[in-house]
């Protein structure tokens, strides 16, 4: 490519830019994506949150109910008891407009059909069957064998078909999160891809710049060291060139032929010198007749010259003016010369803040990897999180299965005390065994407390950590503040700077203030040169006998060179 050095630099400047374009893009297309995933993934977290408190207002209401029904079993009505049952099912229908947003499949919306259908079916037994009970003070034990059956039946379905709706937005939880990491996967390869691309072409295009410019400069400097040693015949290479290294080749071409030139002309003057000197030494012996006749002369000249010294006098006045003159241009040279030093010392302070920010940005990028670290730990305090709450489901199946054990052996003691009436054995035996029943369902709740509170500790560490990440980003900032510190040294630096550049202005300035006033001087030196040539009048006169003299030696210098 016949193109100059500056615009292939200007070209690989372009394409570099280009690239570094092209890939931040790339990134802020990934960023934008990933953020949209991560809040979709939020608020799937947070519907999870939101379903499992319905099931686990289902799970109270199911367990109360059954405490209930023990109590009708012997009789007792507990009004109390039956206010909080009802409470809770208010909260449970409130979730009943939202659970309707979460079908959004034909399977999830199968489960939210029967899961609403579910919620009126239970509170509507207990409205229809214990509210009864409550109100008039009476056990009716057909209403409570159908209500055993419903939280029976209701309950546990009502349990499975919330946890499949969870199930199901975990799965597109799980997706999310999977093509959030898919984003910042592919745009860390594309970026990597890109900044490696970008060096290595940048590389190649410097690599090809810098050959086809110090190629033809290092044939260039061969070619002016044989020229310098006396080697007329080398050729001078890359004249063809249209950049900047043909034009310095097109120079020393032109030096080249300087030199061929300035030979020639001294073999040419050698030989004139040989047959002057034939010629000199017949001048030689006029010169010599020349002097003895011209002596007398220079005797009158002297005597002219006397009433020059005044003029001379005067010159050399003004002469002193300059040389004063030039003296304060001296000094004045020397403190733009200070000034000059000093904006040096001032650029070494530039490179020394320079510095500080590097060292600055280094300690920012270890804190970084500090935060990693710690982001790392929280995440494996949230795994401890997870395997606490994977144990609280299974005491929950544990208890599940007292809860229907218990259901059954109260339905059996409600039929015995209903055939026996009050003699009824089998009903203290039945009552017994529901009252073993019932610690060990308070047992397996006991423990379930004890998970809960493994997993609260866990949450706490997570926090604590979060806390930690949190504080590292701190002292980022506070390194970001440092190296803010270091530009505006920098700044201060730079105006230093300046303001040395302008007293070296200043005494530039001065320099030619200095140089008008020595114009002056040199203008009354021309005046008093006038005044000498008006001395030299009297000279003229006696030098008109030289001249007869000097007519006569360049009339025989004449036939001389005729011969």
């Amino acid at each position: 490519m016949n193109l100059t050095i500056r615009n292939k630099i200007i070209l690989i400047c372009a394409i570099v830019l280009v690239a570094l374009s092209t890939i931040w893009g790339i990134g802020l297309w990934t960023n934008t994506k990933a953020q949209k995933t991560a809040q979709i993934a939020s608020q799937l977290r947070t519907d999870i949150d939101y379903l499992n408190l319905l099931r686990r207002q289902n799970l109270i209401i199911t367990s109360l109910t059954n405490k209930l029904l023990l109590t009708f079993s012997n009789e007792e009505i507990d009004a109390d008891l039956f206010e909080t049952i009802s409470d809770n099912g208010k909260l449970l229908l409130s979730g009943k407009s939202k659970l309707k947003g979460y079908a959004f499949d034909e399977n999830s919306s199968r489960l939210v059909k029967q899961t609403l259908e579910d919620f009126d079916k239970l509170i509507g037994g207990i409205e229809n069957n214990l509210k009864p009970m409550v109100e008039n003070k009476k056990v009716n034990f057909a209403a409570v064998t159908k209500m055993s059956l419903i939280v029976d039946l209701i309950g546990d379905r009502l349990n499975r078909n919330i946890g499949s709706i969870v199930e199901a937005i975990q799965i597109k939880l799980d997706h999310s999160s999977y093509e959030a990491d898919k984003s910042l996967t592919m745009a860390s390869y594309v970026t990597s891809i890109g900044f490696a691309v970008a060096a290595f072409v940048s590389g190649l295009f410097l690599f090809f710049l810098g050959r086809s410019i110090i190629l033809p400069i290092n044939e260039m400097t061969t070619a002016m060291t044989q020229l310098a040693n006396g080697d007329k015949e080398i050729e001078i290479p890359a004249t063809e060139r249209k950049d900047e290294v043909g034009g310095m080749a097109k120079a020393v071409l032109v030096f080249k032929d300087s030199m061929i030139r300035a030979e020639n002309l001294a073999i040419e003057t050698e030989r004139n010198t040989a047959a002057s000197r034939d010629r000199a030494q017949k001048r030689k012996e006029l010169i010599r007749v020349f002097d003895q006749n011209i002596g007398s002369v220079v005797d009158q000249v002297q005597k002219s010259l006397k009433s020059m010294e005044n003029v001379s006098t005067e010159i050399e006045t003004s002469t002193k003016h300059i040389l004063d003159r030039a003296q304060s241009v001296t000094d004045n040279s020397a403190e733009a010369a200070s000034n000059i030093r000093e904006v040096a010392s001032l650029a070494d302070e530039l490179t020394t803040s320079i510095s500080e920010i590097s060292a600055q940005v280094n300690n920012s990028s270890k804190v970084s990897s500090e935060g990693v670290e710690k982001s790392n730990s929280t995440q494996q305090s949230v795994e401890n999180l997870s395997v606490a709450a994977d144990k609280i489901g299974e005491v929950a199946g544990l208890i599940s299965n007292i809860a229907e054990q218990t259901n059954l052996l109260a339905l059996n003691a409600t039929i015995e005390a209903a055939r026996a009436g009050e003699a009824g054995k089998g009903f203290a035996v039945v009552a017994n065994e529901v009252k073993n029943l019932a610690n060990q369902t308070a047992s397996a709740t006991d423990e379930i407390q004890r998970y809960i509170d493994d997993i609260q500790s866990a949450t706490e560490d997570t926090v604590l950590r979060i806390g930690d990440i949190s504080r590292s980003v701190a002292e980022i900032n506070q390194i970001n503040i440092s190296i803010a510190s270091a530009v505006e040294e920098q700044t201060v630096a730079t105006g230093n700077m300046a303001r040395n550049i302008e007293g070296s202005s200043k005494a530039v300035l001065q320099v030619d203030n200095f140089i008008a006033a020595l114009k002056e001087d040199v203008e009354q030196s021309c005046e008093s040169a006038n005044n000498v040539s008006c001395g030299t009048d009297g000279i003229a006169n006696q030098f008109h006998t030289l001249n007869s003299n000097i007519e006569g030696f360049l009339s025989d210098v004449r036939n001389i060179r005729a011969e």
